[in-house]
C-alpha cells in the first residue's frame, strides 16, 4: 500500500523534511528576484525608450534619403551639366545594388547548406549532451544512444509515431531510481525544477530528459533526416515523436519510483489532479507499492509559493 500526504502549502510540511528545506530556500529566491524586479522594470522601461528614439531616427533617415534620391532625379532632368555628375551616383548606385544581389545569393546558399546539415547538428548536440550528463562510471554508449532514438521516428510519418517506438530506446538509456529523491509535478513545470536543484530529480533531471527538455524533432516518410521545424505541435496529433517521447519516458520514470517521493500540484486550477494530464493518466498507474512507500503531494499556488 501507498500512503499519501496531502499539504495545501509547503509551510506545513514537516520542519525536518527534505521537501521543507527545498522549499524554504526556493521562496527566499522568490523573494530576492520579486525586490530586483521593480529595478530591473524601470531599466526595461528606459533601453525601450532608446530603441523607440532609435527606431524613430532611422525611419527619419530613410523618409530623407528616398527625398534624395527624388530630387537627383529632377536635377538631372534639369541641369545637363550636373546632370553627368547624378548619372555617376547612379552607375555607383547600381554597382551596389548588384553587390547586395550577389550577397543575398550567398546568404541564401549558405542558408540551404545550414538547412542540409540540421539532422548533423541535431545529432552532434544530443551526443555531446548525453556524454555531459552521463556518469564516468557507466557504460552508456552516447551514439548507441543516438541510433535508438532517431530509430523511433526517423522516416515515418510524424503523427503515427506511438510511445511504444521509443521502447528500445528506453532498454539502451532507462532512467535510473532516486529513492526518496523523485519529484513529479503536473502543471508546476516551472516551480519543480526550480524546487528539484539539488534536492530532488525529476523526469527532466535524468539524461534523456535533459538532453531532450525543450526540444523539437519529427521525421518524413521517405526521408532519413531529423527535423527541427515543421513538426506537429504537442496537440496536433496524439502520436507525434515529441509527446511520445514524454509519455513513455515518463511511464518508465514511475515505474522505477522508489521510497517516499513528492509530486508538485497547481493548485490554482479547479481540479489541481487532473486525469487526462501525463502524471494523472500514465506515472500515478505505473506506481507500485512494492517499491514506493509514499506520495507527498503539495499543491502550488500563487498566494504560497508562486
Amino acid at each position: 500500500m501507498i500512503y499519501f500526504h496531502l499539504f495545501s502549502v509547503w509551510e506545513k510540511l514537516p520542519h525536518s523534511s527534505r521537501a521543507h528545506a527545498c522549499f524554504r530556500r526556493y521562496s527566499r529566491e522568490r523573494a530576492r528576484i520579486n525586490r530586483l524586479g521593480g529595478a530591473t522594470s524601470e531599466r526595461g522601461a528606459e533601453s525601450n525608450r532608446q530603441r523607440s528614439s532609435s527606431a524613430s531616427t532611422l525611419r527619419t533617415v530613410a523618409f530623407q534619403i528616398a527625398d534624395g534620391l527624388s530630387s537627383d532625379a529632377g536635377l538631372m532632368e534639369s541641369d545637363p551639366i550636373r546632370g553627368g555628375h547624378r548619372r555617376r551616383k547612379r552607375r555607383v548606385r547600381v554597382v551596389g545594388g548588384c553587390a547586395m544581389a550577389v550577397l543575398l545569393v550567398v546568404v541564401v546558399v549558405v542558408t540551404a547548406v545550414v538547412l542540409s546539415n540540421r539532422t548533423d547538428t541535431f545529432k552532434a548536440t544530443f551526443i555531446q549532451e548525453c556524454e555531459r550528463r552521463t556518469p564516468e562510471n557507466t557504460s552508456t554508449d552516447c551514439v548507441e544512444v543516438w541510433s535508438a532514438f532517431e530509430q523511433a521516428y526517423v522516416g515515418r510519418d510524424p503523427c503515427q509515431v506511438p510511445p511504444q517506438a521509443y521502447d528500445h530506446l528506453l532498454s539502451v538509456a532507462p532512467p535510473q531510481p532516486a529513492c526518496n529523491r523523485m519529484l513529479f509535478w503536473s502543471g508546476t513545470k516551472e516551480v519543480a525544477h526550480q524546487v528539484s536543484e539539488g534536492c530532488y530529480q525529476t523526469m527532466e533531471d535524468s539524461m534523456l530528459g535533459s538532453v531532450l527538455d525543450g526540444k523539437t524533432w519529427c521525421g518524413k516518410e521517405g526521408s532519413n533526416e531529423t527535423f527541427t521545424s515543421g513538426c506537429p505541435g504537442w496537440s496536433e496529433c496524439e502520436n507525434n515523436p515529441v509527446r511520445s517521447f514524454w509519455s513513455r519516458a515518463s511511464a518508465e520514470f514511475a515505474a522505477v519510483a522508489c521510497g517516499d517521493a513528492v509530486v508538485l500540484l497547481n493548485g490554482s486550477r479547479d481540479t489541481p489532479f487532473s486525469p487526462t494530464s501525463i502524471f494523472g493518466s500514465i506515472e500515478v498507474k505505473k506506481f507500485t507499492s512494492d517499491r514506493m512507500k509514499s506520495l507527498t503531494a503539495v499543491l502550488v499556488t500563487k498566494d504560497n509559493v508562486l
